[in-house]
């Protein structure tokens, strides 16, 4: 099972800054535009979709998994 995590350019941007990640050194920008590069491929082979961007992490870990046991189609 392949679960996609998105999450929104604003959200992100708090996750993201100050970070030592050499593929984000331009911040926001650079994620959306590793973003754009991947999006087909990632929603291609998703089953299912999680956005992370305002939900708590904890219940959207729980989520996936009970999706990944099998508890939710």
């Amino acid at each position: 099972r392949v679960a996609l995590i998105t999450v929104s350019a604003e959200a992100v941007a708090a996750r993201i800054t100050g970070t030592k990640r050499p593929l984000l050194t331009g911040g926001v920008a650079s994620w959306i535009e590793i973003l754009d590069a991947r999006r087909e491929i990632y929603e291609r082979l998703a089953k299912h979709t999680w956005d992370t961007s305002s939900r708590p992490l904890d219940g959207i870990a729980k989520e996936i998994a009970d999706w990944t046991r099998g508890s939710r189609a």
